[in-house]
């Protein structure tokens, strides 16, 4: 009994380990609306391409607010530097909307979505 305790506990903290490491990709989907990162990004895009920059800040929040929620879900399984490159885009995006700064709004979305992509890989 003994031997089993000592093989089958650190395979299984090593199996475990494995899973929620790999996890990033599952975990990084949405769950409901208010969480769906790429979504926000998306709509923000659209209010930023049509001036309503009203609609952009209002969706910047809820942005902000899907990215701390999706954060909390990925800590352990992304890479640290991606989600604090993530977190520096979204505060620039805010920013750059509430200067209502339209390239610098765009650019931004644009990096911000690439590093989402690249979170979980």
């Amino acid at each position: 009994m003994r031997k089993f305790f000592v093989i089958f506990i650190p395979v299984a903290f090593l199996v475990i380990s494995i899973l929620i490491m790999l996890s990033g990709q599952f975990f990084k989907k949405p769950i409901a609306d208010w969480d769906n990162v790429p979504k926000h990004m998306d709509t923000i895009t659209e209010a930023v391409t049509s001036d309503n920059w009203k609609l952009a800040g209002q969706n910047t929040d809820e942005l902000e607010t899907a990215w701390k929620a999706v954060t909390k879900r990925i800590q352990f399984s992304s890479e640290r530097d991606e989600m604090n490159a993530l977190s520096v885009s979204i505060a620039r995006i805010k920013a750059s909307i509430s200067s209502r700064d339209k390239t610098a709004s765009l650019m931004e979305l644009s990096e911000a979505k690439q590093h989402w992509d690249d979170l979980g890989r």
